[in-house]
């Protein structure tokens, strides 16, 4: 770690992040940004990263697939990418290496983590986004291969005591539900799902998608149901089959990462909560009236 450099304590989903900056106002924008997963209370499970702040280009001793092999084993269009509505595609890769990950954007992000240490390593252009995009990567690779649980391209939110959460692809809606939900807000983008005492347990997190309403006032509840969203005239709830829902939730989940002990790491993880979790269809029209559907679904 860099020395000299004080530690950023960042609790996310019951992961304590210590974040050392070598430069001091980053240090201070991951700071104000990260200001309420800011913790002083030790944690069981500790991860620690450095951060070095670079001018782009920015290269390592490794380099992508993107930039060494341009036209070679490309990496293939997201099903969901809509040129009009996301903007150009960035060179974006991650992908394990011997004990670990390895994350790239352009030239301007270079990271890697080894999980037998739980150390990572991010050399970065003064973005907070980038650093949204390595650290929301280690977590989301760190957590099934740790059996703690995973994160979810989905938001969140509270209602009387318990979470619910509504997942799918890009444009299918997470943000708009979110908007319209009237409890506290976990995340509109990426819902932590960790099986804790016996019951799985929604948490919400610092990365947001379309809608950032401000600090949640909720940190995490345990999950009473989930919901595949599908923009649609009318309000209906199905129930999902355990087959359905493992296929759904198996899409969802962050990141896909070409590598079989993390893609069966993941299917454990999809497995595991259509089974312990009620998993439904919701069509939904974006109105404030969905929220009588989701609440009657949660009845039964």
């Amino acid at each position: 770690m860099t020395q000299g450099q004080p530690a950023l304590n960042i609790n996310i989903a019951g992961q304590q992040c210590l974040v050392r900056c070598d430069d001091r106002s980053f240090r201070n924008s991951i700071a104000e940004r990260y200001s309420t997963f800011l913790t002083t209370s030790p944690a069981a499970s500790t991860i620690e990263v450095e951060v070095q702040v670079r001018s782009a280009p920015i290269y390592a001793g490794w380099e992508p697939r993107f930039i060494t092999h341009p036209g070679v084993d490309p990496l293939p269009l997201p099903p969901d990418y809509d040129p009009g509505r996301d903007g150009p595609l960035q060179a974006y890769e991650a992908a394990t290496m011997p004990g670990g990950l390895r994350v790239a954007a352009e030239h301007s992000l270079r990271g890697e983590f080894n999980l037998a240490s739980r150390r990572g390593r991010i050399t970065q252009e003064r973005n907070i986004y980038l650093f949204h995009t390595a650290l929301r990567q280690f977590l989301a690779y760190l957590l099934p291969l740790e059996g703690r649980g995973c994160l979810l391209h989905a938001s969140g939110v509270a209602l009387g005591g318990q979470a619910v959460g509504f997942f799918g692809v890009s444009g299918s809606g997470k943000s708009t539900i979110a908007r319209l939900a009237p409890g506290a807000v976990l995340t509109d983008e990426s819902l932590a799902l960790l099986h804790n005492g016996g019951r799985w347990v929604a948490y919400t997190t610092p990365f947001w998608g379309d809608y950032d309403p401000g600090p949640s006032s909720v940190e995490s509840a345990p999950l009473a149901g989930l919901f595949h969203l599908v923009k649609a005239a009318a309000n209906r709830v199905t129930r999902l089959s355990w087959q359905e829902a493992v296929r759904e939730l198996s899409q969802s989940l962050m990141y896909q990462i070409r590598d079989p002990a993390y893609e069966a790491a993941l299917f454990r993880q999809a497995c595991a909560l259509a089974s312990e979790v009620p998993c439904y269809r919701l069509e939904f029209r974006p109105t404030a009236e969905v929220w009588d559907t989701v609440s009657a679904a949660l009845r039964e």
